[in-house]
């Protein structure tokens, strides 16, 4: 299967500290900067996760580690869990796990803005 000739081109203006971080990043990806940001333009069009589904990922995986832990510490300090103190973790896992993944966003995005500020 051959692939199609691409002839067209999108262009934009950028400053001279988001190119280094263009250059930064597609390095990093092993990319040249051209095949890099076609791949995070498909990405953007529906190839991958939108920033809900991101949100939803972190919360579920932030309340796994925060049951996780709470089982490890109490089973390590020989505490006997039944069934009841594993659905209380559970309950205090999910209450907050949404409000923890969009702090976690935002702090996130807060160090990329700041990266490229700098």
């Amino acid at each position: 299967m051959t692939q199609a000739l691409r002839s067209k081109s999108v262009t934009t203006k950028i400053t001279e500290p988001e190119y280094e971080r263009i250059v930064q990043m597609a390095g990093a990806s092993n990319r040249n900067i051209s095949e890099w940001m076609r791949e995070c333009l498909f990405r953007e069009f529906g190839q991958s996760t939108s920033a809900a589904e991101h949100e939803v990922l972190l919360a579920e995986i932030l309340a796994l580690r925060i049951i996780i832990l709470n089982l490890s510490v109490r089973t390590n300090a020989g505490e006997k869990l039944n069934q009841q103190d594993v659905l209380d973790l559970i309950r205090h896992a999910d209450q907050d796990k949404t409000q923890k993944a969009q702090q976690r966003l935002h702090e996130a995005e807060a160090v990329s803005t700041k990266g490229e500020h700098e």
